[in-house]
C-alpha cells in the first residue's frame, strides 16, 4: 500500500482491481483457473481469491479454484509445490478451443471441379498428381 500511497481504508475501497474488473472477460466464457495456497497470508484468498472467482461467476464466467495444501511456513504461505501439475495440464488442455478449428481435409485435399477440369490439366502440363 505504501507504493500507491494507500492507507487501508483506501485500498479496501479502490475498485479498479482484476477482480473488480470482469465482465467482458466472463462475457465470453473464458475458464479462469486460481491455484492458491491456503495458508497464503501474504495475499489473502478471502481478500483475494475468493473474491475474484464470486464476482467472475456471478458475472457468468467460469472459475475454478485448486488448493494448495503444503505452503511453506517462512513463505508465508504464499509459495508452495505445485501438488497436482497433471491436473492443472488437464484444466488448460481442456480449455484450449482453436480460434477457428481446421479440419485436416481442409489442410490436404482440394476439389478441383470434376473431370473437365482434369482434361484441362492434362493438357497443360506433362504429368499431374489423382488421388481417390
Amino acid at each position: 500500500m505504501k507504493v500507491y500511497g494507500f492507507s487501508e481504508a483506501e485500498a479496501i475501497q479502490y475498485n479498479d482491481q482484476p477482480k473488480d474488473n470482469l465482465e467482458t472477460l466472463a462475457a465470453y466464457k473464458v475458464p479462469i483457473l486460481h491455484v492458491i495456497g491456503l495458508n497464503d497470508s501474504i495475499v489473502p484468498n478471502e481478500e483475494n481469491t475468493f473474491k475474484l472467482v464470486q464476482n467472475y461467476i456471478k458475472a457468468g464466467g467460469p472459475a475454478a479454484i485448486v488448493p494448495m495444501t503444503k505452503g511453506t511456513q517462512s513463505l508465508q504461505g504464499h509459495h508452495f509445490p505445485i501438488e497436482t501439475p497433471e491436473g492443472l495440464a488437464n484444466f488448460i488442455i481442456g480449455n484450449i478451443t482453436p480460434v477457428k478449428p481446421v479440419l485436416a481435409s481442409e489442410r490436404f485435399i482440394s476439389v478441383n471441379n470434376g473431370l473437365s477440369n482434369l482434361a484441362y490439366r492434362i493438357g497443360q502440363k506433362d504429368s499431374i498428381t489423382v488421388a481417390f
